[in-house]
This record gives C-alpha cells, sequence and structure tokens, in this order.
C-alpha cells in the first residue's frame, strides 16, 4: 500500500530530521515516488528501517502523554 508523505512528516514518521529523510531519498535508500509536492512511499519500505512490521502497526513504542 502506497501513502502520501511530505518530507516533514516522513522526518516525524521515522524519528529523524529532513536532511536525512533526504539523504535516504537522493541515494535510493528509501524508494519514494515524487508526487506533486510529496512523495508516495510503499508501506513496506518503512519495514527495512523498523518503523512499521508486516501487519502495518508501529514497532516502535509509542509516546505516552499523562
Amino acid at each position: 500500500m502506497q501513502q502520501f508523505f511530505s518530507i516533514s512528516q516522513l522526518a516525524r514518521v521515522m524519528h529523524t530530521d529532513e536532511p536525512s529523510v533526504r539523504m535516504l531519498l537522493n541515494s535510493s535508500i528509501l524508494r519514494a515516488e515524487r508526487y506533486g509536492n510529496g512523495f508516495l512511499v510503499d508501506t513496506d519500505e518503512f519495514a527495512k528501517f523498523g518503523i512499521i512490521n508486516a501487519s502495518g502497526k508501529s514497532a516502535r513504542p509509542q509516546r505516552r502523554s499523562f
């Protein structure tokens, strides 16, 4: 399944900064298709980074706010 993300959204989802996301995209480590002013990313791509497991749920613990 593909989802649309801006650079800032990708940085937030991947828990990193925007320059790092740009580097991953430019070096084709993170494969994404340019679409308008963002990117279409296959959610399976995130599994390479341990962000989303096969069931589509976050593999990282969620922050809790009290």
